[in-house]
């Protein structure tokens, strides 16, 4: 008789399983351990998987989606194969790919590896460029349009301002881009008020050393004038470097005016330099799946349509 083995869930449980293999089970997504013997991306923070020996990432065993380790919690949508034809009816969020041939390497958007061949290596969405084999085609869920990934991370924060006080309580960043040679980072917030770009009062967090999901739990504060209403809010998470200068890890964006009207409180994606001084992208609530939103948002779109159309009177 086979012992059982373990078998973890997506709160990190363990239970028991007549599997041979541990399975971490992520929004219907099981994925187990794998060895990569190809140069291998991570499809959800875009970065390199890197290991020579052992098992370096997860794979999902039903939708072949490759994530690093540490990127498992944060998978955004439930797994789509096919026998669980999900969203499947929606044409406005599929995908609409073409064959396509790459002229410099590539790597498939949902399995991570490189896409083989001298033409016609795979497919490519003409609406939002996402690249994929031609196998990897079937597994892709109808999300087109909505960016699934963190490329950089996320932090949770929390913005109270009145008519003359900005607080801002920065409170925890988790899978942060790994900045060192050890594979680790030294990161602070810095805050920054903007008018027109150019810098009037800036304030920072302490440093805390090794780590990719740190906590501060630090409030930093400003005096707000009537002049400063219009002004942009900047938070900006950087890796601190003792010989070199500092590394940028990612930034986000408020106006006061809107904080004024609406506090914020959540998790916020980490942006490149250039999206992150024009606006912030609120992350998915604990729990939510990225398909199920979108269906929300659509009943909800075509709902305030219906309620738009003037009624007729009949003749």
């Amino acid at each position: 008789m086979e012992k059982p083995t373990e078998e973890e869930n997506s709160n990190g449980q363990v239970e028991k399983s007549g599997a041979k293999k541990k399975l971490l089970i992520v929004k219907d997504h099981k994925f187990t351990p794998i060895f990569f013997n190809q140069p291998t991306f991570c499809c959800h923070c875009k970065d390199f998987i890197w290991g020579i020996v052992g098992k370096q990432g997860l794979q999902c065993e039903t939708c072949i989606f490759v994530i690093h380790k540490r990127c498992a919690e944060f998978v955004a949508f439930k797994c789509h194969s096919k026998d669980k034809d999900t969203n499947s009816d929606d044409s406005q969020t599929a995908h609409s790919f073409w064959i396509h041939s790459y002229t410099t390497p590539t790597f498939c958007d949902h399995c991570g590896s490189l896409l083989q061949g001298i033409c016609s290596q795979g497919k490519q969405c003409d609406v939002c460029f996402m690249n994929v084999h031609h196998g990897c085609e079937e597994f892709v869920p109808n999300i087109c349009g909505y960016n699934h990934t963190e490329k950089r991370g996320r932090i949770n924060i929390e913005i109270l301002c009145n008519d003359t006080l900005l607080s801002v309580k920065i409170n925890e960043a988790k899978n942060l881009s790994p900045m060192d040679p050890n594979g680790l980072s030294d990161p602070y917030v810095r805050v920054k008020i903007l008018s027109n770009n150019i810098q009037l009062e800036k304030k920072k967090t302490k440093c805390i050393k090794a780590t990719l999901n740190p906590t501060w739990n630090e409030t930093l504060t400003f005096n707000i004038k009537p002049e400063n209403q219009g002004k942009t809010l900047m938070i900006e998470v950087m890796d601190l470097d003792r010989l070199t200068r500092n590394d940028f890890m990612g930034c986000f964006s408020f106006e006061i005016s809107e904080i004024l009207k609406d506090p914020v409180n959540g998790w916020f994606k980490l942006l490149s330099e250039r999206e992150g001084w024009s606006f912030n992208v609120p992350c998915l609530p604990e729990g939510k799946d990225l398909t199920e939103v979108i269906e929300e948002m659509q009943r909800n779109l075509s709902l305030n349509e219906d309620l738009s159309i003037p009624a007729t009177n009949d003749i």
